[in-house]
């Protein structure tokens, strides 16, 4: 992954209470996958990374599991999408230190040309 925070869209719940009736987007840095850890109880593999606020102020939440981390490219500016939100680590949408799991698109790169082609 070739960028620092990328920009994660969704449909999701706002603070747990209120379902979004807009699509929402939220800029969320890159972390170590030793961050979503969960002090060892959690092994994040090569085709998974975290990402998320360490001041607990932003978060992803129910509702946007499959939206999209995209990043613009730098020379080209197009709009990348390098991950899907796979799942948040802690109870409280946007409320505690805890971060997001997302699922790298390059790792699956072939699967979906095939999948799509069928």
């Amino acid at each position: 992954m070739r960028s620092q925070a990328g920009i994660v869209l969704g449909w999701g719940y706002f603070n747990d209470l209120q379902l979004l009736e807009e699509l929402n987007s939220l800029v969320l840095p890159l972390r170590p996958n030793d961050f979503c850890s969960a002090g060892g109880k959690l092994q994040l593999t090569p085709q998974m990374f975290c990402a998320g606020d360490s001041l607990g102020t932003k978060a992803v939440c129910k509702g946007d599991s499959g939206g999209p981390w995209v990043r613009q490219h730098p020379v080209t500016e197009h709009w990348i999408v390098e991950g899907v939100v796979s799942f948040k680590l802690g109870r409280d949408c946007g409320t505690t230190t805890f971060f997001a799991v997302f699922t790298r698109v390059d790792k699956f790169t072939e699967w979906i040309k095939q999948t799509t082609a069928e």
